[in-house]
C-alpha cells in the first residue's frame, strides 16, 4: 500500500489586501499630484505629493522651527499654498513671534496652532 502524499496543486493566492498596503504593480499605476518645489527645497525634499505633511525631530536649538517656518513661508508665498504651522514646542509665545519676525514669515496663507 502506497502512503498518501499531499501535493500543493492549489493555485497560489494573492495576499489579502490590508489598509495602507498596495501591490507594487498597483503603485506603478497610481497617479499623484506632486508639489512643484524648486531650488534648495527640491534638493532637500524632491517633489512630495499632495497632501503633504511634515514633522521634524531633533535636538533643542538645532533649527527645526526655523526650517519649518522657512519652508512654510516658501509654500505660502511661492506656491500660494495654505500652511498650518503647529507650534508644539514653543506654543503662542514671544520666541515664536521673534522667529517669524527674524525670518519675515508673515503671510495670510500661514496659520499657527
Amino acid at each position: 500500500m502506497k502512503p498518501e502524499v499531499e501535493t500543493d496543486d492549489k493555485p497560489k493566492q494573492k495576499p489579502v489586501s490590508q489598509p495602507g498596503v498596495v501591490n507594487s504593480r498597483n503603485l506603478k499605476e497610481m497617479r499623484f499630484d506632486p508639489l512643484k518645489v524648486t531650488g534648495v527645497w527640491a534638493d532637500i525634499l524632491g517633489h512630495p505629493s499632495r497632501p503633504f505633511f511634515m514633522m521634524l525631530f531633533g535636538m533643542p536649538g538645532s533649527g527645526k522651527s526655523s526650517l519649518a517656518i522657512l519652508f512654510g513661508k516658501y509654500l505660502a508665498k511661492e506656491l500660494k499654498m495654505h500652511v498650518l504651522y503647529i507650534a508644539k514646542e514653543e506654543g503662542m509665545s514671544y520666541p515664536l513671534q521673534e522667529k517669524f519676525n527674524r525670518l519675515d514669515a508673515w503671510d495670510d496663507n500661514i496659520d499657527i496652532s
